[in-house]
């Protein structure tokens, strides 16, 4: 299974446009009528105006959402949440899904929070709440605009910085300090076409790579740079 990237978007079209942003990645929900019939029900999960039987609604809806975001757990890069869920509605945002969804189910999952909107209040709320968190590798926050290419780019940024063969890459290269050519030449070949290896194998590969490169001979360097390769897909 590839890393999964999860979206919580109502718009079709920008659901279309960040999968095309992080090609190589997988995404839940994977198709357009899951997209919604799951935005649908994360709205439903966090939506506390409901009474009596909306109530019982609400928590199953909550119930629902919990069980498939904890059966992709494992393969779950980051988040991306739009923080509008529902116009008109300033109690079921992306904020309010983040602290009573993913903060507590995915803690050390990055999330992405998006919008289009330009409300200086709604742009205080989310500034004051990303604040609050203080760490940016957990939680950031990007205006939405996509015929900004810069948007574009800390959108990709912000999900490679997530990613962990990525991340496994430039750990090994810290390790590095005699800047070893053939090493060096491997990861950057990985960093930019990880999409062109089994990902478990690659994980797998890199942390045994990383667990051992600092009693591991020169010799025997190569021996592991070629079983890492060996993970590349020959399709």
């Amino acid at each position: 299974m590839k890393p999964i990237i999860v979206i919580i978007e109502d718009e079709t079209t920008d659901i279309d446009k960040l999968r095309r942003i992080l090609q190589g990645y997988d995404f839940f929900p994977s198709t357009q009528k899951k997209d919604l019939d799951f935005f649908e029900q994360v709205k439903n999960s966090i939506d506390n105006s409901l009474f009596g039987i909306g109530d019982v609604k609400r928590k199953n809806a909550f119930e629902d959402v919990k069980q498939r975001l904890l059966e992709i757990q494992n393969n779950v890069v980051a988040y991306i949440v739009d923080y509008q869920l529902r116009e008109g509605r300033e109690d079921l945002t992306g904020i309010n899904f983040y602290h009573n969804m993913i903060k507590i189910l995915s803690p050390i999952k990055p999330c992405l929070m998006i919008t289009h909107l330009t409300s200086s209040n709604i742009l205080n709320q989310i500034i004051e709440y990303v604040d609050q968190i203080n760490n940016r590798n957990k939680l950031t926050f990007r205006l939405k605009n996509f015929d900004d290419v810069h948007f574009e780019t800390n959108i990709k940024n912000f999900i490679d910085d997530a990613n962990p063969v990525i991340k496994l890459c430039k750990c090994i290269l810290e390790k590095d300090i005699e800047q070893t050519e053939l090493l060096r030449i491997t990861m950057k070949d990985i960093i930019n076409n990880w999409q062109m290896f089994n990902y478990e194998n690659l994980i797998k590969g890199l942390e045994n790579l990383k667990n051992h490169y600092g009693v591991i001979k020169k010799k025997e360097l190569k021996r592991y740079l070629e079983m890492i390769n060996g993970a590349k897909k020959n399709d």
